[in-house]
């Protein structure tokens, strides 16, 4: 595909990321409800709050088909898009709703996997559900004519297979679960109230990630977009592995927090964010290292260059805050979303406004629009979530910033070794070379990680326990 073609790839993807901040008020705290009153047996509530969900589910599909019938036939009125590639594009946004309704029920029957604290079930599932859509491109883009919708249809096929395989699950671990349509408005009002404040960290998110494709459509050429949105690629799969590594310890510390055990939660806590440093600080020095080679390799045609910079200046922030994942789980787990909410809404509201104004100053520029956002994250981290939390558990600030530190120091270590095995001894010149220097750095890393950051996790913990605790 073009680069705009993938630009417009990741644009229809934000697109309809509105939807999810409609459907974050209703399903983004159905796991906590549900999951809290299945852990005290109480399963009729359990119910109740799950059938709840379920109807509030049905409606808003509703909602979602009728929108995308008056939206998606004029919307190249909207955006700038290429005469070609309109029809391309109308049938990939159709596809990508479709796909978002299959979702809605997916997610809701994986409070299953959630309960049981077989989170790692899913994983596989979502593993298979990968390998079933990148088959389906591969066969898609290699026998016939390159479209754009190729891509939102082999999502949706492996979309259907993670719901089948989420439903079946559900029905077979929570058989106590029964759903209904018939209600109580209390369960209802009690998930839109506390999903609401989640919606506005959606919005929130969008605003920080996905205006940066709509302000780069409008002030930057379709050609700067298309890179913004190859860098948001590789950025979005690094995030993504921090959030299963974090997602990995929710049901734990869903059960720490239902028991009010405190201390116990802080233990988790802890050992989330040591072992998100001990996986995360790879793959994130490994592209620092290796991101050209691959990006030349990746997309042979495109200004390689430009592009592995502007996910660098996205991606820098990272360097610090990588592990701290667990904790703004907190703020749901807690039911204390309305806190964080506000201060998402008003760093991404700055982050557009900045924007907006570096463009205004100096010019359209693809380095301020995706850094500004990443910056702006990273000082909502250190100097609130982690001061929060510092009061919440009654330990000094320097408890959890010694984390990004830490953080810091394994990506710069990392980095440094691999620089020189990459120097000294290997070549990159095609994928299976690619492969096999990452290999060896990443095992190399991995070793040195998991024996270093125990020590530094023993000496440092302990220490800030005598001193803060």
């Amino acid at each position: 595909m073009s680069t705009e073609a993938l630009g417009l790839v990741s644009l229809g993807s934000y697109l309809v990321n509105f939807y999810f901040i409609v459907s974050i008020s209703i399903n983004s705290m159905s796991n906590r409800f549900i999951s809290i009153e299945i852990l005290n047996e109480n399963y009729i509530d359990a119910s109740n709050y799950f059938s709840a969900v379920y109807l509030l589910n049905i409606l808003l599909s509703f909602i979602i088909i009728i929108l995308s019938s008056v939206f998606i036939p004029f919307i190249n009125n909207i955006f700038n898009i290429s005469d070609f590639i309109i029809a391309d594009f109308q049938i990939y946004l159709i596809f990508l709703n479709i796909n978002f309704i299959i979702l809605l029920f997916s997610s809701l029957y994986s409070v299953s996997y959630f309960v049981s604290n077989n989170l790692y079930l899913e994983n596989y599932r979502k593993m298979e559900s990968l390998i079933i859509k990148s088959l389906l491109l591969f066969g898609l883009y290699f026998f016939l004519k390159a479209n754009i919708y190729f891509v939102s249809l082999a999502i949706l096929i492996s979309s259907m297979y993670l719901f089948w395989s989420s439903r079946d699950y559900f029905n077979s671990n929570l058989k106590d679960i029964e759903i209904s349509l018939r209600v109580e408005y209390k369960h209802i009002k009690e998930l839109l109230n506390s999903g609401f404040h989640n919606s506005v960290i959606r919005l929130s998110q969008v605003i920080l990630d996905g205006f940066d494709l709509i302000l780069a459509n409008f002030f930057l050429t379709n050609l700067l977009m298309g890179e913004i949105a190859l860098s948001k690629i590789i950025l979005t799969a690094l995030l993504s592995l921090i959030s299963v590594v974090s997602a990995s310890y929710l049901p734990t510390i869903t059960r720490s927090y239902s028991l009010n055990n405190k201390e116990d939660l802080l233990i988790t806590i802890v050992s989330a964010l040591n072992k998100q440093i001990r996986l995360t600080t790879i793959p994130i020095a490994i592209f620092t290292v290796f991101g050209m080679e691959f990006i030349e390799l990746w997309i042979p045609k495109e200004n390689s260059s430009s592009v592995y910079l502007i996910t660098i200046a996205s991606l820098f922030p990272i360097y610090l805050v990588a592990p701290y994942n667990s904790l703004y789980d907190l703020f749901t787990i807690r039911n204390q979303v309305s806190k964080i909410s506000k201060i998402m809404f008003f760093s991404s509201i700055s982050s557009f406004l900045l924007v907006l104004l570096f463009c205004y100053l100096f010019g359209s520029n693809p380095y301020f629009i995706v850094s500004i956002s990443a910056f702006l994250g990273l000082f909502r981290t250190l100097f609130y979530t982690i001061p929060h939390y510092s009061n919440y558990f009654n330990v000094s600030r320097l408890y959890f910033w010694k984390f990004a530190l830490k953080n810091l120091v394994f990506v710069l270590i990392t980095v440094i070794f691999s620089l020189f095995i990459k120097s000294s001894f290997l070549f990159v010149l095609n994928w299976f070379s690619l492969i096999f220097c990452i290999s060896i750095c990443s095992i190399i890393s991995l070793m040195f990680n998991s024996f270093f950051i125990k020590q530094f996790s023993d000496y440092y913990v302990d220490k800030c326990n005598n001193s803060s605790l």
